[in-house]
């Protein structure tokens, strides 16, 4: 195996146990720890990451009621069944081939269980029948409307997951991107989204969450009423409650969280089609850039990505963007069929 694709699975293991990997991504770690070719290999990775960044932590993935321990646990005697997991026709002269054959067949239930445990746990148990999932491209936004009368407006290259109906004590579903919420109150079932590693918990208010996957930062932003937010899967930390104009902002590489007071009106200018500004790094504005208008932006210099940018466009072209950008910062830049390249000495 590739050390590339070892530290991928590593790196998905980590994401997957402490609440930040999306479904694609949990799919990607099944399709790489399941090969009978390799299990007993990743095994080895996955003890490996486990000991290296969660010794001594409580599992963070649990079920949350009997009931669902008991679909999982038939889950797996159906599999024993159909014949998905059999030991009958293991060779026990030959022991190493027993004993990976029997590691391969006890970290398959492991990771049937955690595959299980995953969709419970973010998906409230749904069948992907029942499951909704709306995703925006590059220069696109949409406005959905949730099955309790909650709205969302979700940003460009944005991603969101919920069910038809929300039939059990919460309300959750799944970001990934921006999304600003008008939530329907309901002091009967909280309102749950999960981005990233955040959960924010609500009855009724309205607020922001912006939770792209490059990005270093989670940040939710309330606009009014009150919210909790909390680290996916921390049993120990107490919740932050967010009031209006509080910003909660969570370093995705230190798992910090910290809160902020300022104007969350700026925050969510980008659903009137105004892009804002204040002390970000060239670098972000890049990215942000790509999300708005659909094109790669590329910085000759990496130098030029720690330019701090001041800034307010509306419904502006790239061109005039950039020509702006120009006048603020000593920079060239050249618009193609590829993309947007920057160079120049910069600030």
């Amino acid at each position: 195996m590739s050390l590339e694709k070892k530290v991928n699975i590593q790196q998905l293991y980590k994401k997957y146990l402490d609440g930040s990997a999306s479904k694609e991504e949990f799919n990607e770690y099944l399709d790489g720890v399941v090969d009978p070719d390799q299990s007993l290999e990743m095994r080895q990775l996955i003890d490996q990451a486990w000991k290296k960044e969660y010794a001594g932590k409580k599992p963070v993935k649990t079920f949350p009621d009997d009931h669902k321990r008991k679909v999982v646990r038939q889950a797996l005697v159906n599999a024993q069944i159909e014949g998905k997991i059999s030991t009958t026709n293991v060779s026990r002269k030959n022991n190493s081939v027993y004993y990976r054959a029997a590691a391969m067949i006890t970290f398959f239930l492991v990771v049937t269980a955690a595959f299980l445990m995953y969709r419970f746990q973010v998906f409230g148990g749904y069948e992907s029948a029942n499951i909704e999932i709306i995703e925006t491209v590059p220069k696109e936004k949409s406005t959905i409307l949730l099955p309790d009368g909650s709205l969302v407006h979700l940003n460009s290259v944005s991603k969101l997951t919920f069910p038809k109906a929300f039939d059990g004590d919460t309300r959750e579903i799944v970001l990934e991107g921006e999304a600003f919420f008008e939530v329907a109150r309901d002091e009967t079932k909280p309102f749950v989204v999960r981005s990233g590693g955040l959960v924010t918990t609500v009855l009724g208010t309205s607020f922001n969450i912006n939770a792209y996957g490059r990005d270093k930062e989670i940040q939710v932003a309330v606009v009014s009423g009150k919210v909790s937010v909390a680290k996916a899967n921390d049993m120990v930390s107490e919740p932050h409650t967010l009031m209006p104009n509080n910003v909660a902002v969570y370093d995705t590489y230190n798992k910090a969280i910290r809160v902020d007071s300022r104007n969350t009106n700026e925050l969510i200018a980008w659903r009137e089609g105004v892009l804002k500004f204040d002390k970000v790094p060239l670098s972000q504005v890049a990215v942000t850039l790509e999300r708005w208008y659909g094109l790669k932006v590329t910085l000759e210099n990496k130098q030029l990505g720690n330019c701090l940018i001041y800034g307010e466009f509306k419904n502006e072209p790239i061109e005039q963007v950039m020509k702006t950008l120009q006048s603020a910062i000593n920079i060239e830049f050249e618009i193609n069929s590829e993309g947007v390249k920057v160079g120049g000495a910069g600030c």
